[in-house]
Parts: structure tokens; C-alpha cells; sequence
């Protein structure tokens, strides 16, 4: 147990001044792997990351089944998709500003998590393809809700020396998701021959389970916390995470560190002239272009990717053996991919793989186009499908830690939100266009070179553009037009910090009071 000189040195003892990156940045120096508590806060959020790709990736599954053809969609396959994707860019554009100004970042993740659950339990209840397509569009809205804040939290949680291999962590729980629908597709269609009902509800019980640990376990970010004013609450965050690293309580973040880091910062208002004024401000000066590239970007990847929906399906009309089987291995395809990106996402920088990946991704499809005509034997087709897999994973892996970190904790949720809700305007066209093709007897090769084309691109656009690359830079908080001033203050002898010890509850958002620096409490109660 420290002593009361660590528990509260005087401020000649401590380091001064030092910004929440390089606390984090120096605590992670002493993680060893026996800091459980740090490596559960990842987990709870791989989770998040898992109940959020289960609701996605069911899909293809449930287009598989006759059952569910026959009963529910009869001919009308594309509306119950192009559904889901419209709840998804709904949720990317109305949760971006809920995080940034109103609830936080933890908050409005467990709101996403709990609509996942809900109206996944209630779409087994469907009737027909419209109950389905309402269900579909709310899960859409909580899976758009959960992209808009699960990088971005991941992101500001994460020290700045290995924020990609974090991210990256977090996205390989996408794969696990894939091979869990997957699985229970292959032993409740395949094997117990149970109704489409049953499937909906295995594949919903990850989203349950992830909102009770990320409850649980996951604090809120404290950029975020700071950015609003609240710095005792930032300083707790700090050093809950910095001694889950297993760092000493006598090197823990004083309150006046974040109070000089963060005190000129502009702080946002609960308002919606708050709102207006983020979203706007994306399209100012230099973050415009920056916004509509990445919002390009973000089109032509999740459009050329699009395909990935119908595979299985695709698969099927093929007349090809043991689909489920082949919807195992694909899923499993998209693991190496994430092991990749956790090794090089912070050794090189991440626009020029964005770039080599999107080049491949356009040549991966046009070798299936080219060949879709020879194709004959399933191990042909699986092993086509599960390099197109491989290189789109990687892909959106870069892309998501690309996009949260080009923008300032004021508008990261918002920037990254919108740039996920105009890519999925994008899979709502290309869905609807794969869904008729495919309804009317059309060559498929036209989904393949259509797609092909899209990646490329996108591969020329982020080549030729100007794109920063953050890869190993702190980030950033305020936006660009809010003046910086560098103020310097002296401090009293007596620093107040706040410690592991003090934070007997997680903190949230919503609980948190928004009280002057002068009046601010030391902890949480």
C-alpha cells in the first residue's frame, strides 16, 4: 500500500506538465502480461466489436435459408438488406454528435449494444419482410451507433505509439463474431434443422453479453471528459488506465496537468447549435477536403466490398456443396488478415497500406470475374472468396483507425460516424443492385467488375491525394479553427490527483456533473 508522501508528494517531487499521450504513452512501457484489468478493458471492447459483427455478418445466413426465402422475403431479398444499411447510416450520422456532445462515448456505445440486442431478440418474432426489414433497419441503427464509438473510444483509450495494434486487437473480435454466425448456422440449418427463429436469437446473445462488460469494465475516454471541462474526471480515467498498466500510483496524472493541457481548449456545450457547429466546422477549410476524401474513401471500399454480402448465397446458386462449411472458412479467411494488420499497423504508415490493400482488392475481384466462368469445383470457389475476404478485412482494419484518428476529440465521433454513414449509402445502392442481379438470372460477373473498378478507385484517390498520416502522432483535440493558446501557469506546491483508490465506479458521461474547475470535485461518488 503506498505511503501518504506517494499518495500525496508535493508537486517538486512530480513531473509537471505532461499531456495525457505521454502519460499513456510512458505508463504502457511497464505493461507486462499480467495486467489483467488493462487487458479486460480491450476485451470488453473486442466483444462490443463481436456482438456488432454478429449482427452483420447473419445476414448472408439467413439469405441462405429456404425457410426464410419462402416465409418472410418471398422474391424481396435486396429491401430486407438495403434496410439493415439504411439503420446503419442512420445510426453512423445520429450518433456521431450524441458521443461528441451529449452522452459520451461509453454512453451512447451501450445505447448502440442494447439496440443490437433488442430488436435482433425481436425480429425472430417476424412475420413477413416488412416486420423483418423494420427490425433489420433498428439493428442497423444500433450497429451504426456502435462503428460511430468503438474506434473512437478504442482510439483515445489507446497510447499513441500502438494505437493501431489496439485497434487492430479490437477489429480480429470481428472474426471471431464471423466464425460464431457461421458455426451456429452450420449446426442449427445444417445439422438440427431448426427454424430462421432460433438462429436470431443465438446470433443476438454476443450483443447481450458485450453491453454487461463494457457496463462493467469500460471507462469513459478521458480526452473526452477533459474536452468538456470535467478534469478531475479526466485525471481518474487517466489513472485508472495507467495503473491497470501496471503503473506506480506515485507517477499518476495530476489534475492541474490535465487543467494546463486542456483549461484554453474550446469546450463544447450541450446544444444542438453545438451539433450544427461540429458538422459544420468538417467542412471548413482544411478538414473539408480532408472530410470528402475520406467519405470517398469510405464509399468505393464499402461498395466493392459489398459483394461479401451475397457470397454465400452466390454459393448456393452455384449448386456447390456444404455452404455452411464454406461460410466457416471464409469467415476464419478474415483472422490472418487482423494478425497482419496488429504487426504492421504501427511499423509503417497506414495511408500507404490503405492504398497497396485497396490495389489489391480491385485485382482480387477482377481475378474472380475472370475466372467465375471456370469455376467448377467448390475449393476453387472458397478459395476465391477467402482471399476476397482477406484483403477487404484488412482494408476497413486500416481504414477505422485511419479515419478516428484524423480528427480532434471535439468531432472525431461525428467525422467518423458521417464517413461510415456515406459508405453505407453506398452498400444500400450496390445491395440493391447485387440483389437484382442475382433475383432477375443476371451474370454475376457484373457484381465482380463493377466492384473491381470502385476499389481501383479508390487505391488512385488515396495515392494522388494529400491524406495525413497520424501513425505515431498524438492526437489531436479541439478543431483546427479554435485558437491554441500555449499558457503557461504556475501551480500551488500541493498537486491534487486523483487514484485508482477514488474510482470506485466506472465513470460515464451522463452521471458526471459539468461543474467549474473552481468548484470541480476530486473523485467520483
Amino acid at each position: 500500500k503506498p505511503s501518504n508522501h506517494t499518495m500525496f508528494g508535493s508537486a517538486d517531487s512530480q513531473r509537471k506538465n505532461r499531456t495525457l499521450d505521454e502519460y499513456y504513452v510512458e505508463a504502457h512501457k511497464r505493461l507486462t502480461p499480467g495486467c489483467i484489468s488493462y487487458l479486460i478493458i480491450f476485451f470488453a471492447l473486442g466483444l462490443a466489436n463481436m456482438g456488432d459483427a454478429s449482427e452483420i455478418f447473419s445476414i448472408k445466413f439467413l439469405l441462405s435459408d429456404k425457410t426464410f426465402r419462402d416465409e418472410i422475403l418471398k422474391g424481396n431479398d435486396g429491401v430486407v438488406v438495403a434496410a439493415h444499411y439504411m439503420g446503419m447510416m442512420v445510426g453512423g450520422i445520429v450518433a456521431g454528435p450524441i458521443s461528441d456532445v451529449y452522452r459520451g462515448r461509453r454512453s451512447t456505445l451501450m445505447f448502440g449494444l442494447f439496440m443490437c440486442s433488442a430488436f435482433g431478440i425481436a425480429s425472430s418474432t417476424s412475420t413477413n419482410y416488412w416486420q423483418m426489414s423494420f427490425c433489420r433497419m433498428m439493428v442497423g441503427l444500433g450497429v451504426g451507433t456502435v462503428g460511430a464509438c468503438l474506434p473512437v473510444l478504442t482510439t483515445e483509450h489507446a497510447p499513441s505509439t500502438h494505437r493501431g495494434r489496439y485497434n487492430a486487437i479490437v477489429t480480429t473480435s470481428s472474426t471471431i463474431g464471423g466464425l460464431y454466425v457461421a458455426s451456429m448456422a452450420m449446426w442449427l440449418f445444417g445439422r438440427l434443422e431448426t427454424s430462421w427463429n432460433v438462429y436470431v436469437l443465438v446470433y443476438s446473445a454476443p450483443g447481450v453479453i458485450s453491453l454487461i462488460l463494457v457496463w462493467l469494465f469500460v471507462p469513459e475516454s478521458a480526452r473526452h471528459l477533459a474536452l468538456q471541462g470535467q478534469f478531475h474526471e479526466a485525471a481518474a480515467v487517466a489513472n485508472y488506465m495507467g495503473e491497470a498498466m501496471g503503473y506506480d500510483d506515485g507517477d499518476s496524472l495530476y489534475f492541474e496537468e490535465v487543467d494546463h493541457e486542456f483549461k484554453d481548449k474550446k469546450r463544447q456545450e450541450r446544444s444542438v447549435g453545438e451539433v450544427r457547429r461540429i458538422i459544420a466546422e468538417l467542412y471548413r477549410g482544411t478538414k473539408r477536403r480532408r472530410m470528402i476524401l475520406l467519405q470517398t474513401i469510405w464509399v468505393a471500399f464499402v461498395f466493392s466490398a459489398g459483394i461479401n454480402t451475397w457470397l454465400i448465397r452466390l454459393y448456393q446458386i452455384l449448386d456447390l456443396p456444404h455452404p455452411y462449411i464454406m461460410g466457416i472458412i471464409y469467415a476464419a479467411a478474415s483472422l490472418p488478415a487482423h494478425l497482419i494488420s496488429i504487426m504492421i499497423m504501427d511499423r509503417y504508415k497506414r495511408t500507404h497500406l490503405l492504398a497497396a490493400c485497396a490495389a489489391v482488392l480491385s485485382v482480387t475481384m477482377s481475378g474472380f470475374a475472370v475466372a467465375y466462368d471456370y469455376i467448377d469445383e467448390p475449393i476453387v470457389f472458397i478459395s476465391m472468396a477467402c482471399s476476397l475476404h482477406f484483403i477487404a478485412s484488412l482494408c476497413f482494419s486500416i481504414l477505422l483507425v485511419v479515419t478516428s484518428e484524423s480528427f480532434g476529440t471535439a468531432s472525431r465521433s461525428s467525422a467518423l460516424g458521417i464517413c461510415a454513414a456515406t459508405g453505407r449509402a453506398g452498400a444500400i445502392v450496390v445491395n440493391l443492385l447485387n440483389g437484382t442481379i442475382l433475383t432477375s438470372g443476371s451474370s454475376p460477373i457484373i457484381m465482380f467488375l463493377v466492384a473491381a473498378s470502385v476499389a481501383l478507385f479508390g487505391a488512385i484517390l488515396i495515392r494522388v491525394s494529400s491524406l495525413q498520416d497520424m501513425t505515431g502522432i498524438p492526437l489531436g483535440d479541439s478543431n483546427p479553427t479554435v485558437p491554441q493558446p500555449n499558457v503557461q501557469e504556475e501551480h500551488p506546491p500541493e498537486r491534487q490527483r486523483q487514484t485508482r483508490s477514488q474510482l470506485l465506479t466506472l465513470p460515464s458521461i451522463e452521471s458526471a456533473s459539468r461543474e467549474d474547475d473552481s468548484s470541480s470535485s476530486g473523485g467520483y461518488h
